[in-house]
């Protein structure tokens, strides 16, 4: 980081060095997150994403937030997986950053297909193994980590508003998530978002992710189909598609049942915007070496939830995933000197973002009536 681009250079190097003196804990947050099974699907046990959720509160009380809770949607809390809410106050004029992960895993598959535990992360060489290492709870760490070397860095003199909200039922479609976006969208204004749920390049090569497939499921006679559609694309629209496919394509003889199930929107993002401008530096400054723009063909549904609720806010799309981390599969794992990158170019983002760099015009934001 130098003198010209607004943030001090003795505050990026206090922020390394954070990082580094903090990253053996966060590594050890990360294996007591990824031994609780917490899975959204139906027939998984609901306690163990309670369990997971009330870490994350641990873990984000720890960070310099004021307000951190478990919530869930509807109107009397009684709806969906619980969601974990953190918030910090902004100074007043200074911008808002919201950070999204979620807490909840796929289902393992056959345990004795993984070469070690899926629910016990287990360092092989450079990698770290387990099921939701890096589907979701690196994601949790990204900002955990990053948030509490801030914290110690600037401590009473951060300015920038502080928003964490980590989902529980990504893996399950977000089958809540419309409703407690509306019901919590004062608490959710940002300036600036940052999704932590996608990946880089390759390891030692870090990226923004700029475009998203959308999805659509559904069950026919008790099999479940999923259907991904690239940006530009309607959800409403594919699933009529999909099942007028199967009415008009059933066997002979046979009578074909479509159940609709999760639908969610493809997403592009502008690459060009400030905060976007912010975090390239940001990974340059973390890798050593420039970031890259690429599309995932993976859904997040939240991100286009976001943008209809924050059509003024800046999306960034982040993770720690890379090609060989097999999400969703068998023997999951991450590249642990990248989630250290990871977290070391969030924090010089943070601190960005708390100098009004990266903010561009949309600081009214955080001010305006709902």
């Amino acid at each position: 980081m130098t003198a010209d681009d607004g943030v001090r250079p003795d505050v990026a190097a206090a922020l390394r060095g954070a990082v580094d003196a903090g990253f053996g804990t966060a590594l050890a947050d990360l294996t007591r997150l990824t031994a609780i099974p917490a899975i959204a699907w139906p027939g998984f046990d609901p306690a163990e994403l309670d369990r997971s959720a009330a870490l994350t509160v641990r873990l984000l009380a720890d960070c310099g937030l004021d307000d951190v809770r478990v919530l869930h949607a509807g109107q009397d809390g009684d709806v969906g997986a619980p969601a974990v809410l953190g918030r910090r106050a902004a100074a007043p004029g200074a911008p808002t950053v919201l950070l999204y992960a979620h807490h909840d895993v796929q289902p393992p598959g056959p345990g004795e297909q993984w070469t070690s535990p899926p629910f016990t992360a287990t360092r092989r060489g450079g990698r770290l193994h387990g099921r939701g290492v890096a589907d979701d709870k690196a994601g949790i760490m990204l900002h955990v980590a990053a948030l509490r070397a801030l914290h110690s860095v600037l401590g009473a003199d951060l300015r920038l508003g502080v928003t964490v909200f980590v989902e529980g039922e990504e893996e399950a479609g977000s089958p809540t998530l419309a409703t407690f976006l509306a019901e919590h969208r004062k608490a959710l204004r940002a300036d600036v978002v940052v999704v932590a749920d996608s990946g880089n390049w390759q390891v030692g090569v870090p990226a923004l992710t700029t475009s998203l497939r959308g999805l659509v499921d559904g069950v026919v006679a008790t099999a479940k189909i999923s259907l991904r559609i690239p940006p530009g694309n309607d959800p409403e629209t594919a699933m009529a598609a999909l099942a007028r496919h199967v009415r008009i394509h059933a066997p002979f003889g046979a009578q074909a049942t479509f159940r609709p199930g999760a639908a969610g929107a493809p997403y592009a993002v502008d690459p060009a915007p400030p905060a976007a401008r912010a975090m390239h530096d940001a990974m340059h400054q973390a890798w050593g070496r420039p970031a890259v723009d690429m599309g995932v063909g993976g859904s997040i549904p939240v991100v286009a939830e976001l943008a209809r609720l924050l059509p003024d806010a800046q999306i960034l799309i982040t993770g720690a995933e890379d090609p060989d981390t097999r999400a969703h599969g068998i023997d999951e794992s991450l590249d642990v000197e990248d989630l250290r990158r990871g977290v070391l170019a969030e924090a010089l983002l943070l601190a960005r973002l708390d100098a009004g760099i990266g903010t561009g015009d949309s600081t009214e934001n955080s001010d305006n009536p709902d």
